[in-house]
């Protein structure tokens, strides 16, 4: 099955004669003439298609035509790999019979259905680079636009296609081409630009973690991978609704995506050298606190709607709200700005290219080499053991725990959570989803107790001063919650104790 591996990068306030004079295009291998591509989509009045990450296109060179389909596939590090089939067509008519070839058995009920919904035009320039002498990467720039009926926008994007050799060199060559242009990372296909302005539906989404899929014959190394890719996809799914500001659960799902990615580099730090990705763990921290500043904001003022729904004596937060909804909105703009930054793409492109390059592996010695090497089980019921036995241990006082001994407890419990989570498809899921489940329930009650001293903090970052009435209120407010949330976390603790494991 052939798969298209690519990168498209968009150039920031730039022109693009910079980039066209940069000393790759110079040194390149061969330059290709510009050429006209003339593209229609095409897809369901429903679109069926797209619905399921297809896309049907005919591609038209001159006189030429080439029908191609294009399936599935995973966005790592601003890496996009698909399935893709490529056939010469006599005409501007979609080849049915290789439609029912190469589309997947869900899809076939659609094809009659296909009809034009969007183009492209745009001019490409080509230059092929090689690496090496290995490693060819075809160098794209396309100029042009996107058009769906009256609706059209600009069209301006560098594409890197591996056309032979190793997929590091794509994030190597992007970081190079960094080094003097400001380039970031640009996550949508031109069918999903296409597919928004059919639509002219322009609002992002925000995606949950789709499960993670790990088998038993898994080595150490290949489970850290899967585990950190899983989870840089989860993150970039989620940047779209983040930059867009509507939902906060875009940011809160990137916040949930990068805290699992630092516990899986904490988790695997006995295998994985902490010393191989230092520059990286200290730039993904950076990232996780404007998130979660964000996200705290947006926790709070949850709260204080509930407040000012449910009682009257709630007025008094009335004046203080401007002022919060400032501070979020403010704490939002920090984390759009990083979004959108070429720092942030850099920190993608290091990313994925560390984990491509297996670069850890020049830091073991050959006892290194061998356990990365072994079966997942035996160390994933090592780390759950480890993690499930700190937790304990850390909770022995519990009905006597201050806040700060409440909030160790806490971030405990979430690496367990998030241990617990990457390795449960090589356990049963009866008893794995039980746990877990108790778990993450034991983790929202002492997150809660948690909020109430962050909102101590963004009050006084607020200025609310504390003789104020809206600070009164809240303090009673968060003072009966933190109560019930400690009532109700000792009957789950108990209940932690008591669950059996379900690794052993």
């Amino acid at each position: 099955m052939p798969i298209e591996t690519e990168l498209k990068l968009q150039l920031v306030n730039t022109p693009v004669s910079q980039f066209l004079a940069h000393p790759a295009l110079q040194q390149a291998t061969v330059t290709h003439l510009p050429q006209r591509l003339y593209n229609t989509y095409y897809d369901t009045p429903h679109r069926d298609l797209a619905q399921q990450r297809i896309g049907v296109r005919i591609r038209r060179i001159g006189e030429e035509y080439i029908q191609t389909v294009k399936t599935g596939g995973k966005n790592v590090g601003g890496l996009q790999q698909r399935n893709e089939w490529e056939i010469s067509i006599a005409a501007d008519q979609l080849d049915l019979e290789h439609l029912k070839q190469v589309l997947p058995e869900e899809a076939q009920a659609f094809i009659s259905e296909l009809s034009p919904m969007f183009t492209t035009d745009f001019t490409r320039r080509i230059w092929d680079i090689w690496i090496a002498g290995e490693h060819h990467i075809e160098l794209a720039l396309d100029e042009g636009e996107i058009r769906s009926g009256q609706a059209s926008m600009s069209l301006q994007e560098i594409e890197l296609e591996l056309k032979q050799g190793s997929p590091s060199k794509i994030y190597q060559f992007a970081l190079y081409l960094q080094e003097t242009l400001p380039l970031v990372i640009e996550q949508r296909s031109k069918a999903e630009r296409g597919n928004q302005l059919y639509t002219g539906n322009f609002t992002a989404n925000s995606y949950k973690a789709s499960p993670l899929e790990l088998y038993k014959h898994h080595s150490v190394e290949e489970a850290f991978i899967e585990i950190m890719q899983h989870n840089l996809a989860h993150l970039q799914a989620n940047e779209a609704a983040a930059l867009q500001g509507e939902d906060i659960e875009g940011v809160h799902q990137m916040r949930v995506a990068l805290r699992r990615m630092r516990s899986c580099l904490s988790l695997f730090a006995e295998v994985i050298p902490k010393t191989s990705n230092g520059e990286l763990r200290a730039q993904l921290k950076q990232v996780g606190l404007k998130l979660g500043d964000a996200r705290n904001w947006d926790v709070f003022l949850l709260e204080i709607n509930k407040m000012r729904q449910s009682s009257h004596s709630a007025r008094s937060v009335e004046s203080i709200l401007p002022e919060l909804l400032a501070q979020r909105a403010q704490s939002h703009t920090h984390v759009q700005n990083m979004l959108a930054s070429v720092a942030y793409s850099r920190l993608l492109l290091q990313l994925g290219k560390w984990l491509e390059e297996k670069a850890w592996r020049n830091r073991l010695g050959h006892k290194g080499l061998h356990r990365i090497e072994q079966a997942i089980t035996k160390f994933a019921a090592q780390s759950l053991a480890k993690h499930a036995a700190d937790v304990k241990l850390a909770g022995e006082q519990f009905g006597d725990m201050d806040a700060l001994q409440r909030h160790a407890l806490r971030i405990l419990v979430k690496k367990l959570n998030y241990a617990c989570r990457f390795f449960a498809a090589l356990y049963p899921k009866k008893e794995t989803l039980i746990y877990i489940g108790l778990l993450g329930a034991l983790q929202d009650c002492l997150g809660l107790m948690n909020d109430v001293g962050v909102a101590h903090e963004l009050l006084e970052q607020a200025n609310v001063r504390e003789e104020t009435l809206a600070r009164q209120f809240i303090n009673g407010w968060n003072a009966q919650l933190l109560q019930a949330e400690l009532l109700k976390s000792h009957q789950l603790w108990q209940q932690f104790l008591q669950q059996p494991v379900f690794w052993e």
